[in-house]
């Protein structure tokens, strides 16, 4: 019974680990089915081996156990051999390789060892040179087991082949770990050969299933705890496999729009439970069409579905989702009706090839959607100019900030009171030579993300000065530039030393030079933001709020520090087409002359719009009505025609 002993430690071995994968909630998808599904067929093996050992050592003694034992032989080699194979299936499934099951000579040469083993044993009762079961000699193995080891052997080399194929897919110590069941199985083998008392190779493969179940299938890496998802980790994990594996895949991405009102108006459980419908709604239409389909979660609010099939019709199901939601809006605690969804699709690798493309998709799809448009497909996106642009923004700004690919426009402002005009915003464009002009809208924000808005902010302060302390500037006519300060420069502790090595260095008067910053720069309590601009106004700039009516003014903040020009944003003057929209305006125009600041309205574009402003009391009025912002000689140009 010494023997047993391995064997019979397998079983509870094996149970935990079923039961870890039930309680870790590692059971859906393909590849993490066939890992639940070897276990339960190892557990068998384990099972049928032990109760067959008990037989064959104690009750051999009739016709009726000797059929037992017998089948639970037969079993044994049938299941065994069995799990190998899946063990095998289970790794292509992980490395998302499955389409070489298409390819039907692979996918024979595939099944063809397993086929081989079934026919063997199966025949074992004509042959009887597989294994013997008497009352005279008990349980004896003949010549042709080997040929059912070799058949393992041929998948246990087919597997460790493709772990070294595929050991870029994952980290080395996870690779290990898949590789554990196949040496420890090597190890065992040769024990039970040197000692063939030393029954230890269900033992071994347990312990190999308990080492991937436990540091491979990690659900704290691979799963979001509070919806039960797929993480995003694992999401770029699976893409990255995919990618590498050529697989086919319709990638669907979801978008939660509303995500702040809803976690407000509703609480987080609420909403989380509409995370989850949505990943049900999906699941539940792979199950009717049998699709193989996994779901990942991102915070706070984003989606990601890759379907196993390229045909996969994911505007129709996206919105097929809508409705349901819509149907349900009625229904009790139904938080999910009330979500705003956009959806995307790409298809891989038809649409991109390109895993960057498909990870930053996923975030910026749906600033590409047309207003009242809630899909739309990758392919129509990822080749716009804005986009292409826009996922290259890293290399573009290192290459622009170490080639000085900058350019400063300037876009003349019309002084009402003087009748001309005399002053001009300085705007920063990005002239690279792939893609021609490149918006600020578009490349300061990346900038600002990627921490390189230092070396722009030092180009634009040096280029502007030394354009106002130039000879043009002297005999343009003009009394001031605006500057625009980021937030990396107003909070700068260097930005007074850095203001007066440059106006020193240009011979430019404080009064030639204001300094813009922005109303969410404002809201920020900080105190060297107040010490900075409180300096520079004690220096002799001036200092204008920019984008007023963008955001929630805090007027007490506005009162408090040492502003000159509040700057009326183009969403106030478009709005003032209706009636409510012109009372705000003229109201807020009004309120702002109240304290004594001047007024500049920016984004007008037409004659009404101008006499409008005029009609209200505004003092400045920029806008395309007059000019676009203009390179230097275009502007000085356009000053001297004007003025």
């Amino acid at each position: 019974m010494k023997d047993l002993i391995f064997t019979g430690c397998s079983i509870p071995i094996l149970i935990l680990i079923i039961i870890a994968l039930y309680v870790r909630k590692t059971t859906r998808g393909q590849s993490n089915r066939y890992f639940l599904i070897i276990n339960y067929v190892t557990l068998a093996v384990a099972i049928i081996d032990f109760t067959n050992g008990i037989l064959r050592n104690t009750v051999l003694n009739n016709n009726v156990v000797l059929v037992i034992s017998y089948t639970f032989s037969t079993l044994y080699f049938l299941m065994r051999n069995t799990s190998i194979f899946l063990y095998l299936i289970f790794l292509i499934y992980t490395f998302r390789i499955q389409d070489i099951f298409k390819r039907k000579w692979l996918y024979v040469l595939l099944m063809l060892p397993l086929f081989v083993v079934f026919a063997l044993v199966l025949s074992n009762p004509i042959h009887h040179q597989i294994f013997t079961v008497d009352l005279v000699n008990s349980y004896q193995r003949q010549p042709l087991i080997n040929v059912l080891y070799v058949m393992s052997l041929v998948y246990g080399l087919a597997g460790m082949v493709l772990l070294f194929i595929c050991i870029r897919f994952i980290s080395f110590s996870k690779w290990i770990c898949l590789q554990s069941i196949y040496i420890l199985t090597i190890i065992a083998v040769l024990g039970q050969y040197l000692n063939s008392s030393l029954q230890i190779e269900i033992f071994s493969t347990a312990l190999s299933l308990l080492i991937v179940a436990f540091f491979v299938l990690r659900p704290e890496e691979l799963s979001d705890a509070r919806t039960g998802l797929h993480s995003y980790t694992d999401y770029q994990l699976e893409l990255k496999k995919a990618n590498l594996a050529k697989q086919k895949l319709c990638v669907q991405m979801i978008k939660i729009t509303n995500i702040s009102n809803i976690q407000t108006y509703y609480g987080e459980v609420s909403y989380l439970g509409a995370i989850k419908e949505i990943a049900n709604y999906y699941y539940d239409e792979a199950k009717r069409d049998k699709l193989t389909i996994d779901i990942f979660f991102e915070e706070p609010g984003n989606l990601y579905i890759l379907v196993e099939d390229e045909t996969f019709d994911c505007q129709k199901v996206f919105e097929n989702m809508l409705s349901f939601f819509r149907e349900q809006s009625s229904s009790e605690n139904n938080v999910a009706a009330y979500l705003k969804l956009k959806g995307c699709g790409i298809v891989l690798p038809k649409d991109t090839e390109n895993l960057q493309t498909v990870i930053r998709l996923g975030h910026a799809f749906d600033r590409y959607l047309e207003k009242n448009d809630s899909f739309c497909y990758g392919r129509d996106i990822i080749h716009q100019r804005e986009y292409i642009i826009e996922s290259n923004l890293r290399e573009i700004l290192r290459e622009a900030i170490n080639n000085n690919r900058f350019e400063m426009y300037y876009q003349p402002i019309y002084d009402i009171r003087a009748g001309k005009f005399l002053s001009a915003e300085a705007l920063i464009r990005l002239n690279d030579p792939e893609f021609g002009i490149i918006m600020p809208g578009l490349f300061i924000p990346a900038a600002e993300q990627r921490n390189m808005l230092g070396p722009i902010g030092e180009f634009v302060l040096e280029d502007v000065f030394r354009f106002v302390g130039s000879d043009d500037f002297q005999n343009s006519g003009l009394e001031f530039v605006e500057i625009n300060l980021s937030v990396h420069q107003a909070i700068d502790p260097s930005l007074i030393y850095h203001v007066e090595t440059l106006q020193n260095k240009y011979h430019v008067q404080p009064s030639q030079i204001n300094f813009e910053v922005t109303e969410s720069i404002y809201s920020q309590d900080h105190e060297l933001l107040d010490y900075n601009l409180e300096k520079l106004k004690e220096m002799g700039y001036q200092l204008s709020l920019d984008d007023y009516g963008t955001g929630y003014s805090n007027i007490n903040r506005v009162l408090s520090l040492p502003l000159s020009i509040i700057k009326f944003d183009k969403s106030l003057v478009d709005a003032s087409d209706s009636e409510k929209g012109r009372s705000v305006l003229g109201y807020s125009i009004l309120m702002m002359r109240n304290i004594r600041k001047a007024i500049l309205v920016e984004g007008v574009e037409t004659k009404e719009k101008v006499d409008q402003v005029i009609s209200l009391g505004a003092e400045y009025i920029q806008g395309f009505y007059y000019s676009k912002p203009l390179p230097v000689p275009q502007f000085l140009e356009f000053i001297a025609t004007h003025n």
